[in-house]
């Protein structure tokens, strides 16, 4: 029995092709690592392994982490590939993507919108090109265009509300982007995932 064989027996859930195939080319690897913003991958033995809290609720199969510590999970119950953020210190979790590589994308233009400092602008221009060429066999030809436009865009400072900070992007565009290129009935919605 393979990895992904034990991980469906496991969770009743059959993982998702994008992840088996970027695990089979290296990419969660040190010599070829998909870095991507705010997300740590777990490899197929480190998912297996995962054993949840005895406050987290059931039927969550972790992915990657935050640098806080926070999951990214599939949630099998869906019956989908949706993915859902699990804070570490928060009953509710949100839902984030319709499927594994919305969740990287989605990611990604975080990292556009206040993901790196002023000092390293041409640095995160060149991260974004190369995302949006690496990810090609992955990423429908419109999220490739958007990063690319945005490895292009002017550096700008926003704020909005107490938030604030500065990218290639303001928090608005940001969020329309997200809304017109990974819309589903559940964006951005809560649940809870720990038991009280």
């Amino acid at each position: 029995m393979d990895i992904f064989d034990e991980l469906r027996k496991k969770y009743d859930f059959e993982i998702p092709a994008s992840y088996r195939s970027m695990f089979e080319a290296g990419w969660f690897e040190k010599d070829d690592y998909l870095w991507v913003h705010e997300a740590e991958w777990l490899s197929p033995q480190e998912i297996l392994a995962h054993e949840p809290a005895d406050y987290h609720k059931p039927g969550f199969v972790p992915f990657a982490f935050t640098g806080a510590g926070d999951e990214w999970c599939w949630w099998p119950e869906t019956g989908q590939e949706l993915v859902v953020l699990c804070p570490h210190d928060a009953l509710q979790g949100q839902y984030d993507a319709p499927n594994f590589a919305g969740s990287i994308y989605r990611r990604m233009l975080e990292y556009a919108l206040n993901g790196f400092v002023a000092e390293e602008q041409q640095e995160a221009r060149d991260q974004l090109d190369e995302w949006a060429t690496r990810l090609q066999p992955y990423f429908p030809s419109a999220w490739r265009e958007t990063l690319h436009r945005l490895a292009q865009a002017p550096y700008v400072k926003w704020q909005k509300g107490r938030d604030w900070g500065a990218g290639f992007c303001t928090f608005e565009e940001h969020d329309a982007i997200i809304e017109r290129d990974l819309d589903f009935p559940l964006l951005n919605q809560p649940f809870e995932w720990m038991s009280r």
